[in-house]
């Protein structure tokens, strides 16, 4: 990629290419297939991808996808006609999906328990270290007051 100069900066040129939307879908009923997808988002314009979200080894879905449309206004379009439209019994939920930069994920419920899990398990060593000492205190008193 060549800089063109302006002025006194450096920039980059322009891209002609018309900018990409990325569209999220959720509450999806498990039995709809990335070519189901397609063709209702294909209905507002140019589906450049569909990434159907499964469970992991398997073929079963989560009931999320993401849909790369290849126009911004397309998406919008989508969106607006779809969000809480009840597709098969499900009431589907369809926003502009968020950019989570470098794919950080959420902190999944499983690992938060076992955060809240170990921090109580080190309260309780902590009481019952306590414990031990205050019992080997009341020990080592009676010895002297005898």
């Amino acid at each position: 990629m060549t800089l063109q100069r302006n002025s006194n900066n450096f920039k980059k040129p322009r891209s002609f290419a018309p900018k990409s939307s990325v569209v999220y879908i959720g509450n999806l009923p498990y039995d709809i297939g990335e070519k189901d997808l397609e063709g209702l988002f294909g209905k507002f314009g140019r589906v450049r991808r569909v990434n159907l979200i499964t469970e992991p080894g398997s073929d079963k879905s989560k009931g999320i996808a993401f849909i790369t449309m290849l126009k911004e206004n397309d998406a919008k379009r989508a969106i607006k006609a779809y969000d809480g439209r009840i597709i098969k019994g499900r009431t589907i939920k369809c926003s502009e999906a968020l950019d989570r930069g470098d794919g950080a994920k959420k902190p999944k419920k499983a690992a938060q328990k076992n955060t809240a899990r170990l921090k109580k398990d080190k309260q309780e060593i902590s009481m019952i270290k306590r414990e031990r000492r205050k019992s080997s205190l009341d020990k080592m008193f009676e010895n002297i007051s005898r």
